[in-house]
């Protein structure tokens, strides 16, 4: 995964630690000063001392190492910080460290000066630049009065007068010839000759490198574009375009050059170009091929956006500056050259711009350095008028604006919900040119930026104030203004200020109060088992934490603990809502409320509530129906209660019976359905026999009726003729009005040496089933077991054994896991190791 970072070195440029940062932008550009932004916490801005210099890394992972891309070193020059910032958050902003280095470097006099005002540079770049950063460590002929130099140390370069930083031969096209100023800054005369075309520039680290106009290599296997990007906008420009060029050098009479492959669409199209310090009609045609170049064709600027996730293009790895790619459009692939690249790191997320193309915002950067170039070899005008020979009265420059400020910053919420902020922008009026002559203007323009992006045009008026309500809330910018005078001359843009537009403060609603519990119901679902639906109102919200009115957009309902909010569970325009849990179970309810802006408020007290049981099913049964004969006692249910069918949350009907006025006895299986119950009785003996339903939890409800019956015996009807064979018959009394003995004897009851009592036999099954009072029912969901007068049930199911009680699953058992609420032993096993009671505390130990 591509990712950069920030290390610290020391102001020898030695490699320290790695600097930990929250956001990070690093931009690079051809042959211009790479810009670096980075912001890091309070805390660690603590032990930072600006200026310091700091060096950029990109994780590669091919290699699985870091690496320095080119332009990797800066100084940090200027922080930034907001006490009111909650984030807590110091900015920084660095420059190339020898780019800086070189803005501190004047252009100063030598024994070749021969009018104490310039100086005559000839030869390749690398001679005349060899020259310059000679003086970077001292290295310079004796003036009068002796000046010391050694503005550049560390600065160290691997061109020579023949040679670039690459090896390539300097050529006879590639030399600089031309008189240039004193005084001025050795950063502006690399950024003239740059911009002219004699070499292309970029440090590494404190080595400066130049390399001829023609380098870069061909990375079209990369390509830029297509459905990972994110972004490609594209910009395009016809306003530079010209068919002929006059030249007026400022040594020589001027002449004309055509621009071969111009667009002449239009017609014959002229502009023309002075040059400072050229007295030499070769140098002043090589001095305009750029803009001969630049001008024939429309610009075009393409940029890409990305995030550099996996087989997406790793800048710096995989391309840099001057490189050739391929540029994916709607027209199909295109080769460009990369221009500019702008890495940006926010915490974890990085992300990439990438310019291809020829840089418009860039070329008008270099127009107005141009235009201030004066005498050192720069290229001044370009309007095509006024001649030399005629010039006429030049139009005044306007001064730029002063005092540009910041008149007011406000943030407020649009009715969607998303954040807008208002900022005012104010400058001083200008009165006039820069070379303090009056004038008139009739127009102003803002100007801004973030701090990794290049400016543009934000608004214009022609009064001393502008409002924009278009910048993100939050985000920081960099805003300048210019003016346009009555005769349509351009200032420059003032010095930029730095603003922050103001984000909305959090209109939030109070918590709301007063959450309790209204209705707490319980019912027998269709299944038989009890739920309860709980409803809840709390005091509606009106205000906010200020105690300002507010309007409330609606309410969300949470079920967590005592000590975590949980999950939302329901939302209410109104203070009111319901949720449905199963009976007997608790709850934890806290609520809140959301302004029509979409603030929420903090969450209420909390209300604890423990669901409500089903009402107890309390309906008799109907009366028995009873049957006698045989010795047994028949007692059927219909399936009916008194009022109908029974309804959901039945569970079973319990038969109960009583002989000759004796205590009640459960007997038989209990009922779920209409069916019958056998009940053994002395004969002769009353039976009474009553029903009681019980609910699913358990809980029994009232007796039906009682119906009484007299056990009847086994009659002669009942007894088949001749049906009768056995060795033993024990009976209490069998009275006969027949007896033949067996044939060939007499009937002797005297032989029989045991005569087992029926009526004992009777009495003593009659006390077994008695005392069978567990039920056991099969039904599609497994088997099940109980005690009609237990809360406990056991179920053997098809994934697991459950036990429930009142109805509701306490404890089972599924794939080999024991699941319960709690636990109580005197000792555990777990793994290898044994924990138990040890006097009044608890020991492990290990096992084996």
């Amino acid at each position: 995964m591509f990712d950069i970072r920030l290390r610290l070195y020391s102001e020898n440029a030695v490699r320290g630690r790695v600097l930990k940062t929250t956001t990070i932008s690093h931009t690079d550009a051809e042959s211009a000063t790479a810009r670096l932004t980075f912001a890091v916490s309070q805390r660690v801005a603590g032990y930072l001392d600006s200026p310091f210099l700091v060096g950029v890394e990109v994780y590669d992972d091919d290699t699985k190492r870091w690496v320095r891309p080119r332009n990797d070193l800066f100084i940090a020059v200027v922080d930034d910080s907001d006490s009111s910032d909650f984030s807590e958050t110091v900015s920084f902003t660095a420059a190339g460290f020898v780019p800086w280095l070189m803005q501190w470097a004047l252009h100063w006099w030598n024994t070749d000066s021969k009018d104490n005002r310039t100086r005559r540079w000839a030869g390749s770049p690398g001679k005349v630049l060899g020259g310059l950063l000679a003086e970077a460590h001292g290295n310079v002929p004796a003036t009068t009065p002796p000046v010391p130099r050694g503005w550049g140390p560390l600065v160290t370069w691997d061109f020579t007068t023949t040679k670039d930083s690459y090896g390539n031969t300097w050529t006879a096209e590639d030399n600089i010839d031309m008189v240039v100023d004193l005084w001025k800054p050795y950063s502006n005369l690399v950024a003239t000759w740059s911009e002219q075309g004699y070499f292309e520039w970029w440090t590494e680290g404190t080595k400066f490198r130049i390399a001829r106009s023609t380098v870069g290599d061909d990375r079209r296997n990369v390509t830029l574009g297509g459905p990972r990007f994110d972004r490609s906008p594209a910009k395009s420009d016809f306003s530079n375009v010209f068919t002929r060029l006059v030249v007026i050098p400022d040594g020589m009479v001027a002449f004309g050059l055509q621009n071969p492959g111009a667009d002449a669409r239009f017609g014959s199209l002229e502009t023309s170009m002075s040059q400072s310090g050229v007295d030499k009609r070769a140098v002043a045609e090589r001095n305009a091929q750029p803009i001969l170049t630049g001008g024939r064709a429309k610009q075009r600027e393409m940029s890409y956006d990305w995030t550099p996730n996996a087989g997406l293009p790793r800048p710096y790895l995989d391309f840099t500056i001057g490189d050739t790619v391929s540029a994916v459009r709607r027209s199909g692939k295109q080769p460009q050259r990369v221009v500019g690249v702008i890495v940006t790191k926010d915490n974890d997320e990085v992300k990439v711009r990438t310019v291809v193309g020829t840089k418009l915002i860039g070329s008008a950067a270099r127009l107005r350095k141009q235009v201030n170039g004066g005498s050192s070899g720069t290229i001044i005008g370009g309007t095509g008028s006024p001649l030399p020979s005629n010039p006429g009265m030049p139009a005044l420059t306007p001064s730029a604006p002063e005092n540009v400020r910041v008149l007011s910053n406000t943030g407020e919420w649009n009715r969607d919900g998303s954040a807008r902020s208002t900022v005012g922008i104010g400058w001083n009026a200008v009165t006039t040119s820069t070379d303090l002559t009056p004038l008139d203007v009739d127009l102003y323009e803002v100007w801004s930026r973030e701090p990794s992006e290049l400016a543009s045009l934000v608004t214009a008026t022609k009064d001393l104030q502008a409002t924009i309500r278009t910048w993100r809330p939050g985000v920081p910018r960099l805003v300048s203004a210019r003016v346009r005078s009555v005769g349509g001359k351009w200032s420059e843009l003032s010095a930029e200020i730095s603003v922050t537009p103001a984000a909305p403060l959090n209109i939030v609603p109070k918590p709301p109060a007063n959450l309790r519990v209204v209705s707490n119901v319980g019912q027998f679902l269709q299944d038989g088992s009890s739920a309860a639906t709980v409803g809840f109102a709390w005091d509606a919200v009106t205000q906010d934490t200020t105690g300002a009115l507010i309007e409330i957009r609606g309410y969300e309902l949470w079920e967590g603990t005592t000590t975590d909010p949980g999950i939302m569970i329901a939302a209410s325009t109104a203070p009111e809502a319901r949720y449905t849990w199963p009976s007997n179970t608790d709850h934890v309810l806290r609520v809140r409320a959301q302004s029509d802006l979409r603030v929420w408020s903090d969450f209420s007290v909390l209300v604890s509530v423990r669901t409500a049981l089903a009402p107890q099913v309390t309906t008799p049964p109907s009366a028995p129906i009873l049957d006698s004969a045989r010795g047994i006692v028949a007692a059927t249910w219909d399936g009916q209660l008194v009022t109908g069918v029974p309804a959901a949350g039945f569970q079973f009907v319990i038969v109960e019976s009583s002989t000759d006025g004796s205590d009640w006895y459960r007997v038989g299986v209990p009922l779920a359905s209409g069916g019958s119950t056998n009940i053994l009785a002395e004969i002769g003996s009353e039976v009474a026999v009553r029903f009681r339903a019980l609910d699913t939890l358990g809980r029994p409800g009232q007796y039906s009726d009682v119906e009484r019956i007299v056990v009847v015996g086994i009659t002669g009807p009942d007894i088949e003729a001749n049906s009768v064979e056995a060795n033993h018959i024990g009976a209490g009394v069998i009275n006969v009005s027949h007896l033949e003995a067996g044939i060939g004897g007499a009937l002797d009851l005297t032989a029989n040496s045991s005569i087992t009592q029926i009526i004992d036999a009777a009495d003593a099954t009659k006390g077994d089933v008695d005392r069978i009072q567990t039920w056991f029912r099969v039904d599609q969901a497994g088997a099940h077991v109980g005690r009609s007068d237990s809360p406990f049930q056991s179920h053997v199911l098809n994934d697991r054994f459950s036990i429930t009680e009142n109805g509701v699953e306490v404890s089972y058992w599924s794939a080999g896991q024991m699941v319960v609420p709690s636990m109580v032993v005197d000792t555990i096993v777990l793994a290898n190791h044994k924990v138990e009671a040890y006097g009044t505390g608890t020991v492990v130990r290990a096992v084996g």
